[in-house]
C-alpha cells in the first residue's frame, strides 16, 4: 500500500510539472495543438498500461507491476534529460523558436 501511495504521489507531481513545462516548448500559434498531441500520445499509455498490468501481474506479481512503473518513470526522465530544453530565464519565443 505504501509503495502504491508513493507511486501515485510521484504521478501527481509528474503531471503538474508536465503541464507547466510542455506548453512552453511550442510556438504560441501551435501551443494548444502541440500540447494536445503530446497529451493524446500519453493517453495511449493509459490504454496500454492496464493490459500490460493484466499480463504481468500473474507472471511477476506486484513486484513486476511496480517495477514496470519504476522503469517507465526512469525512461521518461532519461528522455527529458537527453532531449529536454531548459526554459528557465528564457523568453517563450527563444525556447519555442
Amino acid at each position: 500500500m505504501m509503495s502504491g501511495m508513493f507511486m501515485q504521489f510521484c504521478l501527481f507531481g509528474m503531471w503538474s510539472i508536465l503541464y507547466a513545462y510542455t506548453p512552453e516548448l511550442y510556438p504560441t500559434r501551435m501551443r494548444a495543438t502541440g500540447a494536445g498531441l503530446a497529451s493524446a500520445i500519453g493517453r495511449l499509455g493509459s490504454f496500454v498500461g492496464p493490459f500490460a498490468v493484466g499480463f504481468l501481474l500473474p507472471i511477476t506479481g506486484q513486484t513486476g507491476v511496480f517495477s514496470l512503473g519504476a522503469v517507465s518513470f526512469i525512461i521518461a526522465a532519461a528522455i527529458v534529460i537527453v532531449l529536454g530544453v531548459e526554459t528557465r530565464g528564457k523568453a517563450l519565443e527563444e525556447v519555442s523558436g
